[in-house]
Parts: C-alpha cells; structure tokens; sequence
C-alpha cells in the first residue's frame, strides 16, 4: 500500500488567517498614541501568530502507513494513531465530510477535498473498511 498524506481542506486552512483579525483592531490605537515599547509587543505578536499559521497549514492533516492512520487534528499537541484494526467503518457525510467510526471512541468527522475524500476511501476499501450503509447510524 502506498503511503498517503492528506492536507487540510483550502477552506480551513484560509480560515485560520481569522486569527489576525484582533491585530487589525489594535492597530488604530497603536497608531494614534504610538509608543516604540507598544509596537514592539505589537509586532512580535503579529508575527509569532503568523508563523503558527502558517506551521498549521503546512502540517499534513493525515497520513497513513500499513499500519494504521495518523490523524493531526487542530485540537492535540499529539498526532492521534488509530490502526487499521481498531476502524469499523466510514461514513461520507457530503462532498467533503467524511465520518469514521472507530471501535471504543467517538467517530472522526474530517472535512477534505473531494481528490483527498476518494483518496481516502481508497485505502480504507483497501483494508478492508467498507462503506457504513445506514444513514442514521453514526
């Protein structure tokens, strides 16, 4: 089996530049009672948040070995790895959506790119994780 590596989907990882939107706010104060001590926090501010930015979204979303997958979520310090053996099934919620049910834990819902999404699908039919038919059953 091949090796996959799944980036975030364009849309989140656009939105993570929301992040940036309280600089914008603070920059009309710093402006009008300027102080060399408040740009300076200021500025190193604007660039570490820039910079985690911009590590997130150059940091794959999933990738998986024969073993099972790994999963870098937004939430955890430490990448998630979940074999193939402990995954029931999977579940496309839309276009992008996919949810994967996982044996003793809460589902994965993950939002791809159409391209990743069938990638994605491929190695689980590959391991022998089917489609999950019923709807209501998460």
């Amino acid at each position: 089996m091949a090796e996959l590596i799944l980036n975030k989907h364009p849309l989140v990882r656009a939105a993570h530049y929301l992040f940036l939107l309280p600089f914008t706010v603070a920059l009309w104060p710093l402006i009008i009672n300027f102080r060399a001590l408040d740009f300076t926090i200021y500025s190193l501010g604007f660039a570490l948040i820039l910079f985690l930015i911009i590590y997130g979204n150059r940091r794959p979303l999933i990738t998986s070995d024969e073993h099972g997958l790994h999963l870098y979520l937004h939430h955890g310090r430490e990448v998630e790895f979940h074999p193939f053996n402990h995954i029931i099934n999977y579940y496309p919620m839309s276009n992008g959506r996919i949810s994967i049910a996982l044996k003793n834990d809460l589902p994965i819902i993950l939002f791809l790119k159409r391209s990743d999404l069938k990638k994605l699908t491929d190695i689980l039919e590959f391991e022998n994780i089917h489609l999950h038919k019923d709807k209501t059953a998460r």
